[in-house]
């Protein structure tokens, strides 16, 4: 078993989820979603859009520990607005992989995001 798969059932069971619970809001089986907690790999989507429903990053889905002390931003002494930015670059991809299923048009609202952030 994988970081990944530790943490994703780490989160599932803090949150009092069952695993047909989360599969029907990913739109899997339950079968499936067992899967992504003992040994199967989700494509990169679907896991922006895990890290997104538990409100995490990539980066923390995978890595060894995950917890609020121990984020790759502040082991290597980076400042937490670099932490926080990447926390807002993960949602951006959430919302972009929403809007474009949806067939919504979201580069104006992008565009404005990232100047935004260029601006902290």
């Amino acid at each position: 078993m994988t970081h990944f798969h530790q943490n994703l059932k780490r989160l599932r069971k803090s949150r009092r989820y069952s695993q047909e619970e989360m599969g029907k809001h990913f739109g899997v089986a339950q079968g499936t979603y067992s899967g992504w907690e003992n040994k199967a790999e989700p494509n990169y989507e679907t896991l922006v859009q895990i890290a997104g429903f538990f409100a995490v990053t990539v980066d923390d889905l995978l890595q060894k520990e995950m917890t609020n002390e121990r984020t790759p931003a502040r082991k290597t002494g980076q400042p937490e607005l670099e932490l926080m930015e990447q926390k807002v670059e993960g949602l951006i991809k959430v919302v972009e992989l929403l809007a474009d299923k949806a067939g919504i048009d979201i580069s104006g609202m992008k565009t404005r995001l990232n100047d935004d952030l260029s601006k902290l």
